[in-house]
């Protein structure tokens, strides 16, 4: 399993497209104005939805502690944020 320990990013009218292992665990938390959402397990997620603004949460591949478990952490206006698992080979 790969490890990362946080993903932070804020941006304006600048698409955010980010792979990561399908086998990481991660917490992901984040805002969307004016933008759409994908996600491979949005089904996990807690996505809400207010007006043009769209929050979404959750855990991803939790197993056991917190102790590995990254954070990513994206907020995006007038863009969409895109996030596709990639199966990673060592």
């Amino acid at each position: 399993m790969q490890s990362t320990q946080n993903i932070s990013a804020t941006v304006s009218e600048t698409p955010i497209q980010l792979g990561i292992d399908a086998s990481m665990a991660y917490a992901l938390h984040g805002e969307i104005k004016n933008g759409n959402f994908e996600h491979p397990k949005k089904a996990e997620l807690r996505i809400f939805r207010e007006g043009k603004t769209l929050s979404f949460n959750g855990l991803i591949n939790k197993q056991g502690s917190n102790d590995n478990l990254s954070s990513i952490i994206l907020f995006s206006e007038n863009s969409d944020i895109t996030i596709k698992h990639i199966v990673i080979s060592e």
